[in-house]
């Protein structure tokens, strides 16, 4: 009898649609919502409390490193993009001993922010793609996405008036550092 597996099937294809609505709900209010209300923000507590969002399981060793662990900006904001960003590196990581760096700094004009991991990297190919909905990198594992995280980060970024930069080897990780104006 085929209609347990047919079950399944609807089932799982019911979740991957209710994620993208999700996805594509996230991305419309990125466009809309005011990011201008900046507060104090702890960026070593944040980054614990996301870290349990995105590992609830800990198999992934998630640091903060950083010489300025306090910034001001808007909270939603810098959650959703710290949260994509570790998100992304712990879902693709392939390494038996993953780790992501999450990282501050501060100069008179402008923050950067920035997460590493030592997944598998990103192709030279697919690096400005990825940043468009609905992709994602050719090599990377295959696992559920939408391909939409990246895209929303950049969103996000763009809508405070920053800059988002990726630097990748293949085989040795991903750096993806966000310039956001002080």
């Amino acid at each position: 009898d085929d209609e347990p597996a047919m079950f399944d099937h609807i089932i799982e294809g019911a979740a991957r649609l209710s994620t993208m609505v999700e996805g594509i709900l996230n991305m419309a209010r990125a466009h809309h919502q005011d990011f201008s209300a900046a507060e104090t923000i702890d960026l070593p507590t944040l980054v614990g409390e996301l870290s349990d969002l995105v590992d609830p399981a800990q198999h992934h060793e998630i640091v903060f490193l950083g010489e300025c662990p306090r910034i001001t900006a808007s909270r939603a904001a810098i959650r959703q993009v710290i949260m994509n960003l570790m998100s992304n590196a712990v879902k693709y990581n392939d390494k038996p001993a993953s780790r992501v760096e999450v990282a501050c700094r501060c100069t008179e004009t402008e923050i950067c922010l920035s997460v590493s991991d030592n997944g598998p990297g990103i192709d030279a190919l697919d690096q400005k793609r990825i940043f468009r909905a609905f992709e994602t990198g050719t090599r990377a594992p295959r696992v559920p996405s939408t391909g939409l995280g990246l895209a929303l980060v950049r969103r996000v970024v763009t809508r405070m008036g920053g800059r988002i930069a990726l630097h990748s080897t293949v085989g040795e990780g991903s750096r993806f550092e966000v310039y956001l104006p002080r």
